[in-house]
């Protein structure tokens, strides 16, 4: 059994009214510590400026898929977490399958994914706006 660090070092981020509170609370429980600091998931940009000030060794969510909800609507810089040194957690022990030592992995391929569609973007709105520019002179010329 680990010792979880003190409320300085220990955050939360679990929504008070979520059905996972009382997973989290037991999880926090059975390590040795039931003092944290709670952050709602709507607050998680005052979680991640608290992991990159420094201090913070531990970050624990309900469950895998809430903390890549957060990632995947830009909510955290995982790397960034990473790099801080800050261990990330979750209280969900059913999903054995997933576990935070494969985070660096996902995000590495996310940045890729992300850089690849926003190419993507920028080809397809250069070609409507091509588009609307012919559009736009074609109407022109017939309108006179």
């Amino acid at each position: 059994m680990s010792v979880v660090p003190g409320p300085a070092e220990l955050l939360v981020v679990c929504d008070p009214h979520s059905p996972a509170r009382a997973a989290v609370e037991t999880y926090l429980q059975e390590n040795g510590s039931a003092a944290a600091a709670w952050y709602a998931a709507r607050d998680v940009d005052d979680v991640d400026r608290r992991v990159r000030a420094g201090g913070v060794r531990v970050v624990v969510f309900p469950s895998a898929a809430e903390l890549l909800d957060v990632v995947w609507t830009d909510g955290i810089a995982l790397d960034a977490w990473l790099a801080a040194g800050a261990r990330i957690v979750f209280a969900d022990t059913t999903s054995s399958d997933f576990s935070a030592a494969c985070l660096p992995l996902i995000w590495t391929s996310w940045q890729r994914w992300r850089r690849r569609r926003r190419r993507q973007q920028v080809v397809a709105g250069l070609i409507l706006s091509a588009v609307a520019v012919a559009g736009a002179f074609t109407l022109l010329l017939v309108c006179r």
